[in-house]
């Protein structure tokens, strides 16, 4: 179990990796539902409730999995691109639900392409149990991880940890 917020990891013994310039797609949670509305987002390692805001942002990955980040980190790690985004890999539509209403939307519609800034690197580990983490972005759910997926540490923000999932990771990330 790891507390993003309050962990002890050695990040500077972990592998250090950076993201790869693939085609990946964003929608702004303001976009969606009214700023203040409560969302799901349904990730791919758990469910993620958060606030629609001008600071989030709901990242839309290669496989269609969907996860929040916040503006700034947004702008750091991303650059807009003409690039489309290929939604022919995604087995279906990626939505998040309003938790207020039910009411669900689909992202596709309003989301925009983009590509890895390569300005951010992360600390990985391979894990080898099954692991949660209560993310900083969520600390009262978590993310979960299986023996093969990986432990992700952004290098710019040691509270920003994560689970990516092995297939996933794999066409995401290159290491340095």
């Amino acid at each position: 179990m790891v507390e993003a917020a309050n962990h002890d990891l050695d990040v500077f013994s972990m592998a250090a990796y950076k993201k790869l310039n693939i085609s990946v797609a964003y929608a702004r949670s303001e976009d969606c539902f009214p700023e203040g509305s409560l969302i799901l987002v349904r990730t791919l390692e758990g469910d993620i409730e958060t606030v629609v805001s001008p600071n989030i942002y709901l990242m839309i990955g290669p496989l269609g999995e969907v996860y929040p980040i916040r503006a700034d980190k947004h702008k750091l790690s991303y650059v807009s691109t003409e690039i489309p985004f290929d939604d022919k890999r995604l087995a279906y539509a990626p939505t998040i639900r309003n938790r207020l209403t039910g009411e669900v939307r689909e992202l596709l519609p309003i989301s925009r392409p983009c590509v890895a800034s390569g300005n951010v690197t992360v600390f990985v580990k391979c894990l080898d149990n099954y692991t949660k983490v209560f993310t900083a972005w969520n600390p009262d759910g978590y993310m979960h991880g299986e023996p093969g997926d990986y432990l992700v540490v952004r290098s710019d923000d040691h509270n920003d940890v994560y689970i990516a999932r092995r297939d996933i990771f794999d066409i995401t990330y290159a290491p340095i």
